[in-house]
């Protein structure tokens, strides 16, 4: 859900631990956000981890496509167990050898 509102731009990013809200077109991830209140003066420190999708692109070269590429040959919430015997590295090296408009085509023929 928070995918979607940040694609109807309503957000500008989302709090989440799963990385499945890249899968669903989040380019801007929250993760690890915690509050704490020091003492009584009412200040709050904050820490957050922030994950942007134009860094996954520029250095692992992956674009939206092929993170869900990637997620059905490794496993996700939907496939637990991707495809057999393939790990992340071998899914990458398969996902450097594709053009990303057939990815999901060539990964749909892994799983039948």
């Amino acid at each position: 859900m928070s995918a979607e509102l940040y694609c109807l731009q309503l957000v500008d990013g989302c709090i989440s631990q799963d990385g499945d809200c890249f899968l669903y077109g989040a380019q801007t991830v929250y993760r690890n956000f915690t509050i704490s209140h020091s003492g009584t003066g009412g200040s709050a420190a904050y820490s957050i981890d922030v994950y942007k999708m134009t860094a996954i692109m520029s250095r692992l070269s992956l674009s939206r496509r092929k993170l869900i590429a990637l997620s059905i040959l490794c496993g996700c919430d939907y496939n637990e167990k991707g495809v057999v015997g393939v790990g992340k590295e071998t899914a990458l090296k398969f996902l450097n050898t594709v053009e990303k408009e057939d990815i999901l085509d060539r990964c749909y023929k892994f799983l039948n």
